[in-house]
């Protein structure tokens, strides 16, 4: 973790490139202020440990727009602040306050302050008078030390798995917060069993067991359900799966509907843990917390239950009733049941994805058209603009890559690690994963993009209709936002033109955040002023993301993750150059305000007829740099009679789930992932969008906030 000092207040950067920005007013390094490193050790909310503290006095102190929780040090008072209208009164106690951003914040003071909300920016903690504090920051990224060797067995899969959420020692309905899912130790497949003792130590009994018959495809597909339950994995041969616990057998059914149960039953145990939790001291109120009234539950009596008996009690209640009031599960993931995706379950399980075996059919080129031209912002083809002369009906000539239609499960989000190249999902491999510990372990407090601009005749251009001026366009446009998001982070822009072979090899070899492609690609490679790189010839790279906006580049996409990467843009056929520039703006924009590989491009691409020829390769939770509300919004617009906008509101991302949220158009607080209507005026309309940093779905467009207040 690395404080910088800057002139509105501390930025702090963790080894993921996380951040936050404190403001403070009146900021004086003096003062004998109380030390949180002295008092978190006999709090539960407060980090493992204390890496990084500044001291001070201050009068006022401005954070992201997320939860704060203060607890009274002496007496475990606890004061919760994170609704819209909250204008919150901490009376003069010793207070710890804790701000829970992409980097947490905690805050050290006596007396008494009080926290009021100035925008959907900012949450202001005020003193009466300038008081000492102390503020400590505090990284949810962690590298995983312990190492779990196992044989290449189903008994030694199903011992790993048993062990993989040993770090999680919460087992009340908390366990519910992403804060209590780390990344699981490191599975290893070996010759023999080694087992790290403090994880056979700590692990928890739940009570719960997981009986399957020994064959890869029922653990793998088993394997979050056993994560979040904390089972204790066994496998006998010809077995009926089932759950065993309190006293009960759950059946479960044998493949393929196996697979089905146990994700119906992860969502279930999962959501019903969310409303449960609000019964304890981290709790709260959410917009399904009526569910429990429906369902004839008791939050009290099931906070302080076992897991198991929660989960006997959740299996009999009618789940059905309620369940279209929680959110589609965050991910789901089709990973083939192989040994070699065995040491990879440990990078997905603390995203606790539903899993399911990969399956597909072929995709014919009619298919493809229908398919790739029914998935856009804009349905119709005569609402579209010009594209000059691409001929929509010549597909599958550029990358020579079959694609095949998944068969997919209830996920919003899907990611594909198995032979084929679907449509619809994130292609993604095991290197993608174990690249990604690769850069935490080699932190950079500085985010480093560059931009290539590859066209030999692009230094000639003039300001033309053509194509060529199309990417020129998307040059200008994504360096602008990329310099834009530069005076936020800490953020190095470079701007390369017309490369060589060489040069470009150097950028992918040298350590960058992200590559962005603008050029040409064929079956050579990369177009330079020079030649065709052919990507496969590199040694290493080292970008870690990387956008080829280019024909076809899906190879070369597949070989930078495979030689280092850990995810990026990709095209699967011929792209206009204009289509081109209009997703690699928005994408870039997208990237720089937190947005994952996924969603960014996903959101990007359907605003053209054939949305489908962009995908993404690699990890496409990833994420380049974090959102200060570490989840940004889906936004939808909708103009109704008397000028009066109907808009949809929805925090959602493939990484995480389990958060809360609570916006200045908010009620209370939602679950990340389910949505929010609310209908304003122009002048509320103008008032959100004044402080609003992501973009909006209206008349079928994507527009960002400054540019939808002219056009409306």
């Amino acid at each position: 973790m690395e404080i910088e000092r800057t002139s509105e207040g501390f930025r702090a950067v963790d080894s993921a490139t996380n951040s936050v920005s404190v403001e403070v007013e009146g900021w004086v390094d003096d003062g004998a202020p109380p030390s949180v490193a002295t008092t978190v050790g006999a709090s539960d909310t407060g980090p493992d440990q204390i890496d990084t503290e500044v001291a001070g006095t201050v009068k006022t102190i401005q954070f992201p727009p997320v939860f704060l929780k203060s607890v009274a040090t002496e007496t475990d008072e606890h004061w919760e602040f994170g609704d819209p209208d909250d204008r919150l009164s901490l009376p003069s106690r010793s207070h710890l306050l804790r701000v829970d951003s992409t980097v947490r914040v905690f805050v050290r003071f006596d007396g008494p302050a009080a926290l009021r909300r100035i925008d959907d920016r900012r949450i202001s903690l005020s003193f009466p008078e300038p008081t000492p504090v102390s503020l400590c920051f505090d990284s949810l990224v962690e590298t995983p030390e312990a190492v779990i060797t196992v044989p290449e067995t189903p008994d030694g899969v199903a011992t790993a798995l048993s062990l993989a959420s040993a770090h999680s020692t919460v087992t009340s309905p908390d366990r519910s917060w992403p804060t209590c899912r780390e990344q699981p130790a490191t599975i290893s497949v070996g010759e023999s069993e080694s087992l790290p003792t403090s994880l056979v130590e700590q692990r928890p009994d739940t009570g719960i067991e997981l009986l399957v018959p020994p064959e890869l495809r029922y653990l793998f597909t088993s394997a979050s359900l056993a994560y979040y339950l904390g089972a204790d994995v066994r496998t006998e041969p010809g077995v009926e799966p089932r759950l065993r616990f309190d006293g009960h057998e759950e059946p479960l059914g044998e493949l393929p509907q196996f697979q089905h149960r146990t994700a119906e039953l992860l969502s279930r145990t999962f959501w019903l843990d969310c409303v449960a939790r609000g019964a304890g001291p981290h709790g709260g109120e959410l917009g399904v917390t009526d569910t429990f009234d429906t369902l004839g539950l008791d939050a009290d009596r099931l906070y302080d239950a076992p897991l198991a008996e929660r989960l006997r009690t959740y299996l009999d209640v009618p789940f059905d009733r309620v369940s279209d009031r929680f959110p589609d599960w965050h991910l789901g993931m089709y990973v083939a049941p192989t040994y070699e995706h065995v040491e990879t379950l440990s990078h997905l399980l603390a995203t606790v994805p539903q899993f399911f075996l990969p399956d597909s059919e072929t995709l014919s080129k009619t298919d493809w058209i229908q398919r790739t031209m029914s998935d856009g912002f804009t349905k119709s083809r005569d609402d579209l603009p010009d594209h000059g002369n691409t001929d929509y009906r010549v597909r599958r000539e550029v990358s020579s890559v079959d694609l095949v239609e998944p068969n997919l499960g209830p996920a919003r989000t899907h990611g594909w690690m198995a032979d084929d190249v679907p449509i619809d999902v994130f292609k993604t491999f095991p290197e993608a994963y174990e690249n990604r510990l690769r850069y935490l372990d080699d932190p950079e407090s500085t985010m480093s993009v560059v931009a290539v601009v590859n066209d030999r005749d692009m230094a000639m251009l003039a300001a033309d209709s053509g194509d060529e001026a199309a990417m020129r366009a998307e040059h200008d446009s994504a360096v602008e936002q990329y310099q834009r998001r530069a005076e936020e982070l800490p953020l190095d822009i470079t701007v390369r033109e017309n490369v060589k072979r060489a040069e470009l090899a150097r950028i992918f070899e040298s350590r960058n955040d992200l590559v962005h492609y603008i050029g040409h690609r064929d079956d050579r490679g990369l177009e330079c002023s020079d030649g065709f790189f052919d990507v496969s010839t590199l040694e290493v790279s080292n970008a870690q993301t990387f956008f080829l906006n280019a024909c076809g580049s899906y190879p070369e996409g597949r070989e930078l993750v495979e030689k280092g990467s850990v995810g990026g843009g990709i095209t699967f056929e011929q792209v206009s150059d204009r289509d081109a520039a209009t997703v690699g703006v928005a994408f870039a924009r997208m990237l720089m305000n937190g947005f994952c590989l996924e969603r960014a491009l996903t959101k990007a691409r359907r605003q053209l007829m054939t949305p489908k020829d962009y995908a993404v390769v690699g990890d496409g939770t990833h994420v380049v740099t974090q959102s200060d509300a570490i989840v940004p919004p889906d936004i939808w617009l909708f103009e109704n009679e008397d000028s009066i906008y109907k808009i949809n509101i929805y925090h959602k991302t493939p990484r995480e789930t389990g958060g809360r949220v609570a916006g200045s158009l908010d009620e209370g607080y939602r679950l990340w992932g389910v949505g929010k209507t609310n209908r304003l005026s122009a002048s509320q309309l103008r008032s959100y969008f004044d402080v609003l940093g992501s973009p909006v779905v209206y008349e079928d467009e994507l527009f960002w906030p400054p540019e939808l207040i002219d056009a409306l």
